[in-house]
């Protein structure tokens, strides 16, 4: 069954794109923030033995060669000198994607088409095989017992979260790509197939419930195929993201979010009370936080109201978050970061970049990070705002990437990079 749904003038999708040549013009400015390490040990792998890594046979740059099969983690034996960030361990893949849950980092690689279970000591607890899926960012989801990954070809496999091992695979996605997160519920897995390879305005997506035990369709939501025009206040501009909030399944659309009974499946109602240039939700409790042009706002939701708790302007656009933890909410774009009081909205503090924002905040105990367009590495106290870390990141590829759990800094890139935090 599908349903379909109007659609109007479309943004430019979050890509791959890289930055590379463009890093490498500051580099020699800015070469002085660079990590040093040298000398790597191999760590001991869940069901492997301890040897010493061979560099000649270790695939650092991510390629697909068949020879190079060395893939556990390695640690520096010699770290850099800054107090507050040093290298802990790295894995010779290009991480996609990483969701922190329960004490574990799941992550997806992008030319090596892998997923891995690794602790935030670098212990590896498992991966795949080379074959599971060819993987980009928003690829990944965590619950209880599953590990949902989307890849290329509109491709959706399921894991076991204790093993790795494949439950089910499903390859019968409309489109080759996936926008949004996949969404992991109690009966479904959700994703939002997209179009590629045609003008914004013309982009079309599915969006997939499948049964989380098989696998199998249950219904699909398919928009932008009809209306191109629509009157005010519903624009459709993409979908961005599905989460779930309550017993409502949410398809959050540009300005406005769509709503579906989390059990039937039928749509219930609309919500567009959220402005322009809508580019992330964070859901907790009954509450929803929105980064939004040059706002931050947090709304109280009913089954069919949003009623706007505060809003808050920032310096600049921000396009990335929130992140809501603990009493605070953080978002980021074009100016920086910014710390917002979670009840009452009241600004904490801000955090300046040289750069646009990129990637969602990431925070560990006591610290904010972001990582900028020219691929440099920020780290604000989350007392204060003080920065205390400001580092050009040592890999000659684009970052995709922060995740943290506890005082452990994950950074999805080339290879992938894990940091402790002092």
């Amino acid at each position: 069954m599908r349903t379909n749904v109007y659609a109007a003038t479309l943004d430019t999708p979050t890509g791959m794109s890289r930055r590379i040549s463009r890093r490498r013009a500051f580099k020699s400015v800015l070469a002085g923030c660079a990590v040093a390490t040298s000398g790597c040990l191999r760590l001991q792998a869940s069901g492997e033995g301890t040897t010493d890594a061979n560099p000649e046979t270790t695939d650092a740059s991510g390629t697909d060669d068949p020879a190079s099969t060395d893939q556990s983690t390695t640690r520096s034996e010699t770290t850099a000198t800054d107090d507050v960030l040093r290298e802990d361990w790295t894995v010779s893949r290009w991480g996609s994607e990483a969701i922190p849950y329960e004490d574990t980092f799941y992550v997806s690689t992008w030319v090596s088409k892998q997923i891995y279970a690794l602790r935030p000591d670098g212990e590896e607890l498992w991966r795949t095989d080379e074959q599971t899926g060819k993987f980009k960012q928003h690829s990944l989801a965590v619950d209880d017992d599953v590990v949902v990954g989307c890849g290329y070809d509109g491709k959706v496999v399921a894991l076991d979260r204790a093993s790795g091992d494949v439950r089910w695979e499903f390859s019968d996605g409309e489109y080759a790509t996936w926008s949004a997160q996949p969404l992991v519920t109690d009966r479904y897995v959700v994703g939002a197939n997209a179009e590629e390879g045609v003008s914004f305005d013309e982009t079309r997506y599915v969006v997939y419930v499948l049964d989380r035990q098989s696998g199998e369709v249950v219904t699909e939501f398919a928009y932008g195929e009809d209306a191109r025009e629509q009157d005010e206040p519903f624009v459709f501009n993409g979908v961005r993201s599905v989460d779930l909030l309550g017993d409502r399944l949410l398809v959050n659309c540009h300005n406005y979010v769509e709503l579906y009974d989390a059990s039937s499946l039928e749509e219930v109602g609309r919500l567009a009370k959220f402005g322009y240039g809508n580019s992330g939700m964070a859901y907790d409790g009954d509450w929803l936080s929105i980064s939004a042009s040059g706002y931050v706002r947090r709304y109280e939701l009913t089954d069919s109201e949003s009623n706007s708790v505060w809003a808050e302007s920032t310096r600049g656009s921000v396009q990335r978050g929130p992140v809501v933890d603990g009493d605070s909410v953080y978002a980021a774009g074009e100016a920086g970061v910014f710390s917002f009081s979670l009840d009452s909205g009241d600004p904490e503090w801000e955090g300046r970049t040289e750069a646009r924002v990129l990637k969602d905040p990431a925070v560990t105990t006591d610290h904010v990070w972001v990582v900028d367009e020219f691929e440099q590495l920020y780290g604000f106290r989350r007392e204060d705002g003080e920065q205390v870390v400001k580092r050009t990141l040592p890999a000659d590829s684009e970052v995709l990437s922060l995740r943290a759990i506890d005082d452990r800094l994950l950074v999805a890139m080339d290879p992938l990079t894990v940091y402790e935090v002092g």
